[in-house]
Protein backbone atom coordinates (compact mmCIF):
# COMPACT_ATOMS: atom_id res chain seq x y z
CA UNK A 1 0.00 0.00 0.00
CA UNK A 2 3.02 2.26 0.68
CA UNK A 3 4.81 1.71 -2.61
CA UNK A 4 1.67 2.58 -4.73
CA UNK A 5 0.81 5.53 -2.22
CA UNK A 6 4.83 6.70 -2.86
CA UNK A 7 4.10 5.96 -7.06
CA UNK A 8 1.02 8.07 -6.80
CA UNK A 9 2.42 11.40 -5.51
CA UNK A 10 5.76 11.26 -7.74
CA UNK A 11 2.86 10.89 -10.67
CA UNK A 12 1.57 14.10 -9.11
CA UNK A 13 4.78 15.42 -8.95
CA UNK A 14 5.43 14.96 -12.72
CA UNK A 15 2.50 16.26 -13.99
CA UNK A 16 2.88 19.67 -11.74
CA UNK A 17 -0.01 18.92 -10.00
CA UNK A 18 0.14 18.93 -6.01
CA UNK A 19 -2.43 19.18 -3.70
CA UNK A 20 -5.12 18.47 -6.64
CA UNK A 21 -3.87 21.57 -8.22
CA UNK A 22 -2.07 21.99 -11.86
CA UNK A 23 0.38 23.86 -12.59
CA UNK A 24 0.81 26.20 -15.79
CA UNK A 25 2.95 27.83 -17.56
CA UNK A 26 1.59 31.19 -19.34
CA UNK A 27 4.05 33.46 -21.65
CA UNK A 28 2.31 36.46 -23.01
CA UNK A 29 3.59 38.12 -26.01
CA UNK A 30 3.32 42.05 -26.20
CA UNK A 31 4.22 44.03 -29.57
CA UNK A 32 4.76 47.90 -29.17
CA UNK A 33 5.33 49.36 -32.60
CA UNK A 34 7.69 51.79 -32.72
CA UNK A 35 7.00 53.63 -36.13
CA UNK A 36 3.08 53.65 -35.83
CA UNK A 37 2.08 57.08 -33.94
CA UNK A 38 -1.82 58.02 -33.59
CA UNK A 39 -1.49 60.81 -31.23
CA UNK A 40 2.01 62.57 -30.59
CA UNK A 41 3.47 60.28 -27.93
CA UNK A 42 1.67 57.19 -28.38
CA UNK A 43 3.01 53.92 -29.43
CA UNK A 44 0.81 51.36 -29.25
CA UNK A 45 1.12 48.00 -27.93
CA UNK A 46 -0.36 45.59 -29.95
CA UNK A 47 -1.79 41.95 -28.24
CA UNK A 48 -1.42 40.37 -31.60
CA UNK A 49 -0.53 36.59 -30.84
CA UNK A 50 2.91 35.72 -31.81
CA UNK A 51 2.90 38.94 -34.35
CA UNK A 52 5.40 41.50 -34.66
CA UNK A 53 7.04 43.95 -37.30
CA UNK A 54 10.71 45.12 -37.83
CA UNK A 55 11.78 48.33 -36.94
CA UNK A 56 14.52 49.73 -35.39
CA UNK A 57 11.90 51.46 -32.73
CA UNK A 58 9.61 48.26 -32.36
CA UNK A 59 10.27 46.13 -29.43
CA UNK A 60 8.61 42.54 -28.27
CA UNK A 61 7.99 41.69 -24.63
CA UNK A 62 7.86 38.23 -23.38
CA UNK A 63 6.52 37.83 -19.92
CA UNK A 64 5.63 34.16 -17.76
CA UNK A 65 4.23 33.36 -14.93
CA UNK A 66 3.14 29.96 -13.08
CA UNK A 67 -0.18 30.12 -12.24
CA UNK A 68 0.01 34.10 -11.83
CA UNK A 69 3.41 34.02 -9.82
CA UNK A 70 6.58 35.50 -11.02
CA UNK A 71 8.92 35.28 -8.63
CA UNK A 72 10.56 31.78 -9.64
CA UNK A 73 13.19 30.70 -11.85
CA UNK A 74 12.47 31.50 -15.60
CA UNK A 75 14.78 30.12 -18.50
CA UNK A 76 14.44 31.71 -22.16
CA UNK A 77 16.17 29.44 -24.88
CA UNK A 78 15.78 32.02 -28.16
CA UNK A 79 16.39 30.53 -31.76
CA UNK A 80 16.71 34.56 -33.29
CA UNK A 81 18.51 36.13 -35.62
CA UNK A 82 17.24 39.16 -33.72
CA UNK A 83 19.07 40.59 -30.59
CA UNK A 84 17.15 39.80 -27.52
CA UNK A 85 18.24 39.80 -23.63
CA UNK A 86 16.84 39.42 -20.31
CA UNK A 87 15.45 42.43 -18.61
CA UNK A 88 14.10 40.42 -14.76
CA UNK A 89 13.73 37.05 -14.13
CA UNK A 90 10.54 36.48 -15.99
CA UNK A 91 10.65 38.96 -18.73
CA UNK A 92 12.36 38.63 -22.23
CA UNK A 93 12.99 41.38 -24.68
CA UNK A 94 13.58 41.38 -28.56
CA UNK A 95 14.17 44.00 -30.96
CA UNK A 96 13.08 42.57 -33.86
CA UNK A 97 15.35 44.48 -36.36
CA UNK A 98 14.80 41.32 -39.05
CA UNK A 99 11.97 39.63 -40.37
CA UNK A 100 11.71 36.10 -39.46
CA UNK A 101 10.40 33.28 -38.02
CA UNK A 102 11.71 32.29 -34.72
CA UNK A 103 10.76 30.49 -31.29
CA UNK A 104 10.89 31.10 -27.61
CA UNK A 105 11.27 28.17 -25.44
CA UNK A 106 10.54 28.95 -21.60
CA UNK A 107 10.99 26.57 -18.79
CA UNK A 108 10.55 26.83 -15.33
CA UNK A 109 9.55 24.46 -11.98
CA UNK A 110 9.93 21.44 -14.61
CA UNK A 111 7.43 22.76 -17.63
CA UNK A 112 8.05 23.61 -20.79
CA UNK A 113 6.64 26.12 -23.55
CA UNK A 114 7.23 26.94 -26.29
CA UNK A 115 6.50 29.57 -28.64
CA UNK A 116 6.52 30.36 -32.16
CA UNK A 117 6.64 33.80 -33.37
CA UNK A 118 6.90 35.96 -37.08
CA UNK A 119 7.95 38.93 -37.32
CA UNK A 120 6.84 40.60 -40.60
CA UNK A 121 8.77 42.71 -42.86
CA UNK A 122 7.25 46.62 -43.46
CA UNK A 123 7.27 48.11 -47.10
CA UNK A 124 6.26 51.32 -48.69
CA UNK A 125 6.13 52.30 -51.93
CA UNK A 126 6.30 56.26 -53.10
CA UNK A 127 3.38 57.32 -55.40
CA UNK A 128 2.28 60.33 -57.21
CA UNK A 129 4.00 62.83 -59.59
CA UNK A 130 7.27 64.76 -59.50
CA UNK A 131 7.47 67.37 -61.43
CA UNK A 132 11.18 67.65 -61.38
CA UNK A 133 11.68 64.14 -62.08
CA UNK A 134 9.29 63.00 -64.57
CA UNK A 135 11.00 60.24 -65.84
CA UNK A 136 11.97 58.48 -62.36
CA UNK A 137 10.76 54.90 -61.07
CA UNK A 138 10.02 54.06 -57.70
CA UNK A 139 10.33 50.27 -56.93
CA UNK A 140 10.24 48.07 -53.45
CA UNK A 141 12.15 44.78 -53.38
CA UNK A 142 11.16 42.00 -50.94
CA UNK A 143 14.20 40.25 -50.42
CA UNK A 144 15.90 42.93 -49.32
CA UNK A 145 13.25 44.87 -47.79
CA UNK A 146 14.62 47.58 -49.46
CA UNK A 147 13.44 51.08 -52.09
CA UNK A 148 15.04 50.27 -54.97
CA UNK A 149 14.89 51.53 -58.64
CA UNK A 150 11.54 50.78 -60.16
CA UNK A 151 12.77 48.68 -62.68
CA UNK A 152 14.89 46.25 -59.92
CA UNK A 153 11.86 45.98 -57.71
CA UNK A 154 9.37 43.50 -57.51
CA UNK A 155 6.67 46.23 -57.08
CA UNK A 156 7.18 49.03 -59.79
CA UNK A 157 5.68 52.70 -59.97
CA UNK A 158 5.84 54.93 -62.86
CA UNK A 159 5.62 58.15 -61.85
CA UNK A 160 2.97 59.13 -65.18
CA UNK A 161 0.92 56.28 -63.43
CA UNK A 162 0.00 58.57 -60.42
CA UNK A 163 -0.66 55.58 -58.37
CA UNK A 164 -0.99 52.37 -60.00
CA UNK A 165 1.67 49.48 -59.31
CA UNK A 166 3.54 47.30 -61.44
CA UNK A 167 4.26 43.95 -60.91
CA UNK A 168 3.42 40.08 -61.25
CA UNK A 169 0.70 39.35 -58.96
CA UNK A 170 -2.23 36.72 -58.61
CA UNK A 171 -5.66 37.09 -57.62
CA UNK A 172 -5.95 38.93 -54.03
CA UNK A 173 -8.16 37.47 -51.51
CA UNK A 174 -10.22 39.85 -48.82
CA UNK A 175 -8.38 39.88 -45.46
CA UNK A 176 -9.37 37.36 -43.02
CA UNK A 177 -7.94 38.85 -39.89
CA UNK A 178 -5.26 41.05 -41.25
CA UNK A 179 -1.88 39.81 -39.23
CA UNK A 180 -3.56 35.93 -38.57
CA UNK A 181 -4.42 35.22 -42.51
CA UNK A 182 -0.87 36.65 -43.16
CA UNK A 183 0.71 34.14 -40.67
CA UNK A 184 -1.45 31.61 -42.14
CA UNK A 185 -0.30 32.37 -45.92
CA UNK A 186 1.51 28.90 -47.22
CA UNK A 187 2.34 27.68 -51.06
CA UNK A 188 2.72 30.97 -53.00
CA UNK A 189 4.53 28.76 -55.87
CA UNK A 190 1.25 27.21 -56.14
CA UNK A 191 -0.36 30.58 -57.02
CA UNK A 192 -1.16 31.24 -60.85
CA UNK A 193 1.03 34.82 -61.66
CA UNK A 194 0.56 37.50 -64.30
CA UNK A 195 1.64 40.91 -64.94
CA UNK A 196 -0.61 43.51 -63.75
CA UNK A 197 -1.12 46.56 -61.75
CA UNK A 198 -2.84 47.52 -58.43
CA UNK A 199 -4.51 50.31 -57.16
CA UNK A 200 -3.14 51.49 -53.46
CA UNK A 201 -6.57 53.15 -52.59
CA UNK A 202 -8.49 50.00 -54.02
CA UNK A 203 -6.15 47.85 -52.13
CA UNK A 204 -6.99 48.13 -48.27
CA UNK A 205 -8.50 45.30 -46.91
CA UNK A 206 -6.87 42.66 -49.47
CA UNK A 207 -4.15 40.24 -49.27
CA UNK A 208 -1.96 40.82 -52.49
CA UNK A 209 0.43 37.82 -53.79
CA UNK A 210 3.58 38.66 -55.79
CA UNK A 211 5.98 36.78 -57.85
CA UNK A 212 9.43 38.25 -57.51
CA UNK A 213 12.14 38.52 -58.73
CA UNK A 214 13.54 35.80 -56.83
CA UNK A 215 10.82 34.20 -54.43
CA UNK A 216 7.22 35.28 -53.49
CA UNK A 217 5.84 37.50 -51.32
CA UNK A 218 2.34 38.42 -49.76
CA UNK A 219 1.28 41.50 -48.44
CA UNK A 220 -1.16 43.80 -46.90
CA UNK A 221 -1.49 47.92 -46.80
CA UNK A 222 -1.62 48.24 -42.65
CA UNK A 223 -1.35 52.20 -42.23
CA UNK A 224 0.14 55.86 -43.80
CA UNK A 225 0.58 53.88 -46.94
CA UNK A 226 2.85 51.18 -45.89
CA UNK A 227 2.75 47.66 -46.32
CA UNK A 228 3.01 44.67 -44.04
CA UNK A 229 4.65 41.49 -46.10
CA UNK A 230 6.57 38.15 -45.67
CA UNK A 231 8.84 36.67 -47.89
CA UNK A 232 10.10 33.53 -48.84
CA UNK A 233 12.42 32.56 -51.81
CA UNK A 234 10.57 29.08 -52.34
CA UNK A 235 7.13 30.20 -51.73
CA UNK A 236 6.94 27.61 -48.56
CA UNK A 237 6.77 29.28 -45.23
Amino acid sequence: MKRILILALIALLLTGCVGGKTKVLNVRWKFKDGERIETASAKPEIDFDRIGIAGDRSLVTITADVNGKTDGDFEFLVDSKNPYKKVSNNTLEIKPLYRERGTVTVVSEGITKEVDYDIFGRGIIYLGVNIFEPNRVSGFNFETGELVHGEEGDLTVYWGDRDAIHGNFAEPVPLDGAFEHLQAVNNLDELEYKNGTIIERESWGLMHFVKCKVGYAAFFYHQNGSFVYKYSETGKF
